[in-house]
């Protein structure tokens, strides 16, 4: 939303590897419904400037990649998909000028409200491993490090990189006790309910007969 013509002109100028964007759901209007305050119009016309920019100036970098959380429907419950299709949406409006990232609509820690959402358990054992906090770091606007994306209420601040550093934080105290408790099978809380240790728990959407516009892709 915020890929103004400034913006793009100083991603374009970075060292940048690669940014990525979110667009889900199988409909532009599902996007909305679920990314609150934003407009999947603007999105999509923003991110078509950054690649038209991209090419117009023979860059290499950055990839561009849509990242589209998919929801898992009532019609999927036996067999659900190991990988979430590209909705035919997005192909429309991006062909094979970007690169897609599909994923499946999963309960994530700290959830708050699910009543719009059916939960579907699955059944597994609890994983001692996690890729997220020994190859990942997730950064917030204020300069707040968590272990990763899915703690979306910042419950676990590891540090601020506005007064440490980076690498500190990163072979810090925090950081070692919680790869510890992940590692023995005894994580913290905001992890244990995490579907990358524990068995996914799948988010049925309750708005279909609602939303009178959205329409299975292929």
């Amino acid at each position: 939303m915020a890929l103004t013509e400034s913006t793009v002109k100083k991603i374009l100028n970075s060292e940048l590897d690669a940014i990525e964007f979110s667009l889900d759901g199988l409909s532009a209007e599902e996007s909305q419904h679920v990314r609150i305050k934003s407009k999947s119009s603007k999105v999509i016309k923003n991110v078509k400037y950054l690649i038209s920019e991209k090419i117009k100036n023979n860059f290499l970098k950055p990839t561009i990649s849509i990242a589209t959380t998919q929801f898992v429907r009532n019609s999927d419950k036996g067999n659900i998909p190991t990988q979430a299709p590209i909705p035919n949406w997005l192909f429309s409006e991006f062909g094979d000028d970007v690169t897609y990232k599909t994923g499946f609509a999963l309960r994530w820690p700290h959830m708050g409200n699910t009543e719009n959402f059916e939960l579907l358990e699955t059944i597994g054992e609890l994983k001692n491993e996690c890729d997220n906090v020994i190859s990942t770091i997730t950064v917030r606007a204020d300069g707040t490090v968590v272990p990763c994306c899915y703690d979306l209420t910042s419950k676990l601040n590891m540090g601020n990189v506005n007064s440490n550093s980076l690498l500190n934080i990163w072979n810090g105290e925090k950081y070692k006790k919680l790869r510890a408790a992940i590692s023995s099978k005894t994580p913290y809380s905001i992890c244990s309910t995490c579907a990358v240790i524990s068995p996914p728990v799948y988010l049925i959407p309750t708005w279909t007969h609602e939303l009178k516009f959205i329409k299975r892709g292929n």
